[in-house]
């Protein structure tokens, strides 16, 4: 904008001004909101936008029916990579991992770093076949990706708990990750590298699971 037509038009120069920082404000605030929801080190959502989520679609399943998973994913024997690789080769892993989590959903799932080396995936609108095939599907890319150092694969593997919400379940954000994260903790005693998931008795109740998907689920294999 020329000083001549500032000069012949004040008011309407300073509105071309006041939009100009209005949109630079609005640029630094996205980007400030985006680190605040964001994990730094992974660029995965972090555990205060995995809550708000989380709640978001548990009311979503009360309103219209449709189940939402939650998985909860926990690097096996992380504490040993750290010790003996260091904690770059540490944050390697994680990275990895956040990666082929990404890589292993829909465009709508949201992938979290939960903690540490623990993640969170909510799949919005999804049964729990499918979420178990996912979780199955992210056990073994990171079973299967290479994790190099000084030439040798680490063997980075991982343990899964999943569990699915029903609109006829009264139940908060914290029982749901409670029940994943047992489902977790069950894959970890079991052997770990390896997905656990809800009992197929648990879902007698609800009348979204038909019996193909029961049946599919009694015959998956998750070692």
């Amino acid at each position: 904008m020329s000083d001549r037509f500032v000069s012949i038009c004040p008011q309407q120069g300073a509105l071309c001004a006041n939009k100009q920082q209005l949109a630079q404000l609005k640029v630094q605030v996205e980007e400030l909101s985006k680190l605040v929801l964001t994990d730094q080190l992974t660029g995965l959502f972090n555990f205060r936008h995995f809550n708000q989520v989380l709640t978001h679609e548990m009311e979503r399943t009360r309103r219209t029916g449709d189940s939402t998973i939650l998985i909860m994913l926990d690097l096996d024997y992380f504490k040993q990579v750290n010790d003996r690789w260091g904690h770059d080769v540490g944050n390697q892993a994680l990275k990895l991992t956040a990666d082929i989590m990404s890589t292993c959903v829909r465009k709508l799932d949201v992938v979290c770093r939960y903690g540490g080396e623990e993640f969170a995936l909510i799949l919005p609108m999804t049964d729990l076949l499918t979420g178990t095939k996912v979780a199955e599907r992210i056990r073994k890319s990171i079973a299967d990706a290479p994790l190099l150092i000084d030439g040798k694969d680490i063997g980075l593997t991982a343990s899964l708990g999943v569990a699915a919400f029903f609109r006829h379940q009264q139940e908060s954000p914290e029982g749901l990750v409670v029940r994943a994260d047992e489902y977790l903790y069950e894959a970890k005693q079991g052997g770990r590298n390896r997905v656990c998931h809800e009992c197929i008795d648990s879902l007698r109740v609800d009348s979204s699971v038909s019996a193909d998907e029961k049946a599919a689920l009694f015959g998956l294999n998750i070692d």
